[in-house]
Formats: C-alpha cells, structure tokens, sequence
C-alpha cells in the first residue's frame, strides 16, 4: 500500500468514529496534501450517500404509485372470465386499497416502529398526507388504466347474442 492509501484508510477509520468525527475531521485537513482535492475529510462520502438516499427515495415513491397499477391491470386480466363489471371494479379498487395499505406500512408504521418514543404528530401528518395524495393518485390513474383497458381489451368489446 501506499502512504496515501494508508492515510486513507486511518482517516476513514477514525471518521467512522462517532466520538471523533469533529476531531477527525480537522486531522484530515491537516493530513491533506496540497494538491489533494480528493480528500477532504470524507466529505464526499456523505453527500454521496445522501444523494443515493435521495434517489432511492424517489424510486420507493414511483414504485409506491406504480406497482399497484400494474397488480390492477394483471388482476382484470385474470378476471376476464368473470362478469364484466366485476373485473373492471375489482381491477379499479385493489390498487387504491394496496396503495393505502404499502403508503401506511413504510411511512407510518415504519417511522413509528424506528422511533418508538415519538411524542409529535409532524411524522403522524406528514405520513397521512402521503397516503392522501397516493389514494388520489390512484383514483386518477385507476380511471384512466380502466378506460385504457376497456377501450383496448377485446374482452370489453360488443359481445354477440347467439
């Protein structure tokens, strides 16, 4: 190894330590060499994770909103021997309802479950407001998967009376 990477790797150590993040962070910049834009503390390190966080947030939101919809459209497909209208309701009622239930369980009860002695209802709200504007979301996007599908579907077409 060399004497950077060996730096490195005694920075990264002791940042990782919680009592000694300030202090290690002031020998980092100490330690840097001029010219060593790449270390700057584990700076970098942070806003990264924090970015990948972010995004991966982001993503458990859409899948949040789409993976239901999707569940909906497979579900009147299976159903489409069935009455009709049956298909259509149950395919337009189990994304709203899967949405609220996955809604609930990762905003609500995972909060609550993490910090048990919560005492303020900012989480409470926040977590609601979510599943709110999902259900609506789902309303809106049902209607329009439901109109999609009947439009396009041959099982929805004019059936011949024999």
């Amino acid at each position: 190894m060399t004497f950077c990477a060996k730096r490195h790797n005694v920075i990264d150590r002791v940042v990782q330590k919680k009592a000694l993040v300030g202090r290690a962070r002031q020998r980092a910049r100490l330690l840097q060499l001029p010219g060593d834009e790449q270390n700057n503390g584990g700076g970098d390190e942070l806003v990264d994770m924090e970015a990948l966080h972010t995004i991966w947030s982001f993503l458990l939101l859409l899948a949040l909103l789409a993976f239901p919809q999707l569940f909906g459209v497979l579900l009147f497909f299976l159903l489409k021997g069935r009455p009709h209208f049956l298909a259509h309701a149950l395919s337009f009622i189990t994304p709203i309802l899967m949405s609220i239930f996955f809604s609930w369980m990762i905003f609500i009860y995972r909060y609550y479950q993490a910090h048990p002695n919560e005492r303020c209802g900012g989480p409470l709200l926040g977590g609601l407001m979510i599943t709110l504007v999902g259900a609506c979301l789902q309303l809106v996007f049902g209607v329009l998967a439901q109109v999609t599908l009947h439009s396009r579907t041959a099982v929805c077409g004019p059936r011949l009376k024999v």
